[in-house]
Formats: C-alpha cells, sequence, structure tokens
C-alpha cells in the first residue's frame, strides 16, 4: 500500500493514530506483536470500537484494520477478533440448496434416515400421512405422561412439554378436529390431576384457564356435531375444577357463557 493509500485510509483517526499508520507502509510487512492475556481494559476497549469498526470493516483491508487498533490500546488478540471473518448460520436456504442435488434414490435414503433417527421423526411423518390408528395416539400418550404423571415413582408433571405434544401435531398435521380433541384432552387431563392430588400451583392453574380458552376458540370452529360434545367435556372440566381454587372454575364458566 502507497504512501497516499495510507493517508486516505486514515482519514479520521486521531492524529497520533494516522501518523503512525502513514509510517507503517514504509515498511516491508505489517506484523501484529505478540499476544499477551486479556484484561478487562483491553475486553473494555474492544467493546467500545467494535460498533466503529465495523461500520467501517467492508472497506478497510482486514490486516490495514488490526494494524489500525494497535495504537489505541487494543491488543493484537482482541484485534484479530475483531477482524476475524464471521460465518452466517445455516438456513433453510442452504439445506434446499443442497437437497437439490439429490436424486430420488438419494432423498428417500435421507428420509429413511430421520425416520430411524428419532420417534418424534416418525410420529411427524405417520401423523403428516394419516398412517397407522388413531394418529392423536402418540400426542395423547405424551400429555397424559406430563399431566398426569404417576406420583408414586416420584414422577412430576411439565405444563410445557404437555404443550409442546400439542405444538408438534399442529406442525406436523394441524387438522382442526386434531386441535381440539389434544386441546380439551389437555384440560381434562390436567384438571382431573390437580383434583386427585391437590396441586397447589398458580403457574399450573393458570396455564390451565389458558389452555381452556383456546380449547374453546378451537371447537367454536368445528362442525355443530362436533363442536357440541366438545362443549359437553369443557363443561365437565369447569364442573370439575370447582375445587382447585385461584378462581379457576369461575374463570372457566365465564369463558364457557359466550359459546353456549
Amino acid at each position: 500500500m502507497s504512501h497516499s493509500h495510507a493517508a486516505c485510509f486514515s482519514v479520521g483517526l486521531p492524529p497520533q493514530t494516522r501518523r503512525w499508520l502513514i509510517s507503517r507502509t514504509n515498511r516491508r510487512s505489517l506484523r501484529l506483536s505478540r499476544p499477551w492475556p486479556l484484561s478487562e481494559h483491553h475486553r473494555a476497549t474492544a467493546r467500545s470500537i467494535a460498533p466503529i469498526y465495523a461500520s467501517f470493516r467492508s472497506c478497510w483491508p482486514a490486516e490495514l484494520v488490526a494494524c489500525a487498533l494497535r495504537p489505541s490500546g487494543v491488543s493484537g488478540r482482541v484485534a484479530r477478533e475483531l477482524t476475524k471473518p464471521t460465518k452466517a448460520a445455516p438456513s433453510w436456504s442452504d439445506v434446499k440448496t443442497r437437497l437439490a442435488e439429490f436424486d430420488r434414490a438419494g432423498l428417500l435414503g435421507l428420509l429413511q434416515d430421520l425416520y430411524a433417527a428419532s420417534k418424534d421423526n416418525q410420529a411427524f411423518l405417520h401423523t403428516r400421512f394419516g398412517l397407522g390408528g388413531d394418529v392423536l395416539d402418540p400426542y395423547k400418550a405424551i400429555i397424559d405422561r406430563w399431566l398426569w404423571p404417576n406420583v408414586y415413582r416420584n414422577q412430576t408433571f411439565s405444563v410445557s412439554k404437555a404443550k409442546k405434544a400439542i405444538s408438534d401435531y399442529k406442525k406436523a398435521s394441524g387438522r382442526p378436529e386434531g386441535l381440539a380433541e389434544l386441546m380439551v384432552f389437555f384440560c381434562e387431563r390436567a384438571a382431573g390431576f390437580a383434583r386427585e392430588f391437590g396441586v397447589d400451583d398458580e403457574t399450573f392453574m393458570v396455564a390451565l384457564v389458558r389452555m381452556f380458552q383456546q380449547a374453546l376458540k378451537q371447537v367454536a370452529v368445528l362442525p355443530e356435531e362436533q363442536r357440541t360434545a366438545m362443549l359437553d367435556r369443557l363443561d365437565r372440566v369447569s364442573v370439575v375444577s370447582d375445587a382447585l381454587g385461584y378462581g379457576v372454575a369461575d374463570d372457566m364458566e365465564t369463558l364457557l357463557a359466550d359459546y353456549r
């Protein structure tokens, strides 16, 4: 790089840094000093200059930027870290590009590997293609496990894991009647377990009422015959919930009034 180029690139830098940068262009190579352990001072300096560096890293050579950082008290290690190229995380676009290279046999082989890798993958494909018996059974089994655990074996409940089963079904199929069935089943198991074993957990009760509300909205879009049957089941859930406290039954009754 010539003296004039260095002068151009150094515009906007402090005078001392600018003079140093220009003088470095007369040397044969630009070498960084041996790095030393980073102190809190170096980390703080790196954090403060990172936004400034990000604004011009696209137009300055990485080696030149690293050298320019040194007079500001930034060690060679920090300079190299700031000038290190960043790699974007893989996305669906990247996967799709690679899949385009497969032929039919290759795609079938890949799907077979995915099918064998996880029971969740198997349940997804069975549900998507409507294979086997009742495609809701695997999801109900998960909900039942996490909302009515075997307390005599020290099992615990988990609302989040039970809700994940509904989310997984929605991704795999998402049929309205299937979603409604899983949501109503969720409410039945949660309310039944809470009454049977005296669950005293406000977060659990809030999650129950929220799922009850979501179930009502999902049931409302079903044909009349299915809608009536599921509303009856939710009405029984509200009766069971009368013993739970936290105003759960009152909230359910208020919600039900809009759908009767």
